[in-house]
């Protein structure tokens, strides 16, 4: 079996990929999101393995919680600001954790029942931490899991941004969550950058809509 690198936390949201075949060999995606992308950019073979050849990818416990946490952090972010508290995020946390005991990326890890709590224990931990990096009652949260896409050439990326959020200046911001541990100075720069350049591309209009109405639709 040949090892396959996870490109982006989760699999690219439209689950089955329009294909268009190249010399009737593989079918090549003609939808890809940014960080399959960047996997091309850094490391074709695993593109070819993951897009191209769509080899099976076994859940990994590292990618799974991050997506634990991820889920917990949008159901907080989805009650009103004043009522973003730890206590909060706790019950947000376990309303997570109870849909992700029956998911797949978590029931095909395979854990025993003591791996299993300190799983969940560790997913609780990192939710927590969060509370260290920033108060998510001063955040004007205006757009949680914002759908993006944009044509270029004969294919569409397409992205999913976890928070946007306006700035006391009234500049929007795009949050994206990471659950590792915290990468060096630059990194990830690029790919927020191609992010922010899908952003801009696709949905300028929804942008000004969300500004000024405080929302996105």
């Amino acid at each position: 079996t040949r090892p396959l690198t996870r490109c982006g936390r989760r699999p690219c949201p439209t689950g089955a990929h329009p294909v268009r075949s190249v010399s009737g060999v593989f079918p090549v995606p003609v939808n890809l999101s940014p960080s399959r992308v960047d996997s091309f950019l850094t490391c074709p073979l695993a593109f070819r393995f993951s897009s191209i050849e769509k080899l099976p990818e076994p859940p990994s416990p590292h990618t799974t919680k991050g997506s634990l946490v991820h889920r917990a952090l949008e159901l907080l972010f989805a009650l009103p600001a004043a009522e973003r508290t730890l206590e909060a995020a706790d019950a947000a946390y376990a309303q997570a954790a109870d849909e992700y005991r029956t998911h797949a990326d978590f029931t095909g890890l395979g854990l025993d029942e003591a791996a299993a709590d300190e799983f969940f224990a560790d997913g609780l931990l990192l939710t927590r931490k969060y509370f260290d990096i920033e108060d998510p009652a001063a955040i004007e949260a205006v757009g949680l899991e914002v759908w993006l896409e944009a044509p270029i050439g004969d294919v569409t990326i397409r992205g999913i941004i976890d928070r946007l959020e306006r700035a006391p200046d009234g500049a929007l911001v795009v949050s994206d969550y990471k659950t590792g541990k915290p990468p060096a100075p630059g990194y990830g720069a690029e790919r927020m950058g191609n992010m922010g350049a899908l952003f801009m591309r696709a949905d300028n209009k929804r942008v000004a809509q969300a500004g000024a109405m405080g929302g996105w639709d």
